[in-house]
């Protein structure tokens, strides 16, 4: 059986179905030490060193004769074609490697009508390891933020409760009680003596991440969708639902700026430097709207669909988006005449809805309502490079943001993973 290496996760084998449904699997440039030294086929095959491996054809319907499984045009068992109770005209495949540190190599796929020929299929590597696991108890999380010093992570829950925790510690140490709904968002401020939250009760309240003090208290028409500290710490960027956005002065509490954009609003991102707030809409387009005077700069149209997700590169050229097929598309902003599109990732099964750039630009991390994060490796002037898929939530992901070596990842479910970085 063979793999093509692509990275440091993905590995290739091409799938030759002729018209008897018989299946050969072509080796090309395997590493040795992927080789493995014994093959026992039936349901799985086990290989000397600890690692297992197992290849399943799935069809609908009658079991059609085993097909041949060749290594280096040498046939070394066959493929068991299994019959289950699949809906009707449909059939799949599964291949799984299981490796001695605990991660496994897998390719899943289902199709309406027999498996294509040829098929090309991707071994990843899902990584179920987790760190530290946090169970916040709350029913949902909808968004985090973690303070400027590492130590405090702020979640807020669909329960309308703000909840404070010591990472060091690993325990909930304070809960903040005011909003009436969900909270949307939340956010620290730059010196990390505030927390800002904004919820579907309309307000946005201002927080003493110390003492858990409610400070201030901003009425508004609408539910909070986004809100965001400037980089002066002095004033809060808020969009509502609908897409009314505003500038408040933190110390009066009064509106400096009001403007209106895109009554699609489905996400928001801000660039590092605070001065680019860029929207995703329902219907696919992508909206850049310059900060220091409010104004539209410039639009892009991904496709049909809603964007679930943004983020900006730490130098502001890149922007990767998520859409609800699942693919991340990358634009380059700096292009000469315009933003262009440098890479699309595949490989989610469900729509992308968490995404986020590391601090050195080496990561980018997307979080899909498949209940997976994937972890890409970026380098300059290659493509992007699938390293990793964790798995172990079991809900969408809300929100995925790197912290020095570690990854932090919420979802629906309540909890929070925290995932260490490659080395």
């Amino acid at each position: 059986m063979d793999v093509e290496r692509l990275g440091r996760a993905a590995y290739i084998l091409r799938c030759i179905c002729t018209a008897e449904t018989r299946i050969a699997w072509q080796t090309r440039g395997m590493s040795r030490r992927y080789l493995w030294a014994a093959l026992l086929w039936g349901f799985g095959a086990l290989a000397q060193g600890g690692t297992s491996l197992e290849i399943r054809c799935l069809f609908q319907g009658a079991s059609l004769e085993a097909a041949p499984i060749l290594l280096n045009g040498i046939q070394v068992g066959t493929c068991p074609q299994v019959t289950l109770p699949m809906p009707s005209g449909k059939s799949k495949i599964s291949i799984r490697a299981s490796q001695n540190d605990g991660t496994f190599l897998q390719y899943e796929r289902s199709f309406q009508g027999p498996i294509p020929s040829p098929l090309e299929a991707t071994l990843e590597r899902f990584d179920p390891r987790v760190t530290l696991s946090l169970n916040t108890k709350a029913p949902g999380l909808y968004d985090s933020a973690i303070a400027p010093d590492n130590r405090w992570l702020a979640v807020g829950g669909s329960d309308g409760l703000l909840r404070l925790w010591d990472l060091g510690a690993a325990r909930e140490v304070r809960v903040f009680k005011g909003h009436t709904k969900y909270i949307r968002s939340v956010a620290y401020s730059p010196d990390g003596k505030w927390i800002a939250s904004g919820s579907g009760d309309a307000t946005v309240r201002l927080w003493d991440a110390v003492s858990g003090k409610e400070l201030k208290n901003f009425k508004l028409a609408k539910s909070v969708w986004a809100v965001t500290f400037d980089t002066s710490g002095k004033h809060l960027l808020v969009i509502q639902l609908g897409g009314e956005a505003m500038l408040l002065d933190v110390a009066s509490g009064k509106p400096l700026k009001r403007w209106q954009t895109s009554s699609f609003l489905f996400s928001t991102a801000f660039s590092p430097s605070g001065r680019t707030l860029v929207v995703g809409r329902s219907n696919g387009g992508v909206e850049f709207w310059d900060l220091a005077n409010t104004r539209l700069v410039n639009q892009l149209q991904l496709g049909g669909g809603p964007v679930y997700a943004m983020a900006f590169s730490p130098d502001s050229r890149f922007l990767a988006a998520g859409r609800d097929s699942g693919e991340v598309m990358i634009y380059d902003l700096l292009t000469p005449g315009g933003a262009q599109l440098v890479a699309t990732l595949t490989g989610h099964t469900d729509a992308v809805s968490s995404l986020a750039y590391s601090p050195d630009g080496r990561w980018l991390a997307s979080g899909s309502a498949d209940r997976t994060v994937r972890l890409w490796e970026l380098a300059p002037g290659e493509a992007p490079r699938l390293n990793r898929v964790w798995v172990g939530h079991t809900a969408t992901l809300n929100s995925v943001y790197f912290r020095k070596n570690l990854l932090y990842t919420t979802s629906n479910s309540g909890n929070i993973l925290i995932w260490a970085l490659p080395q």
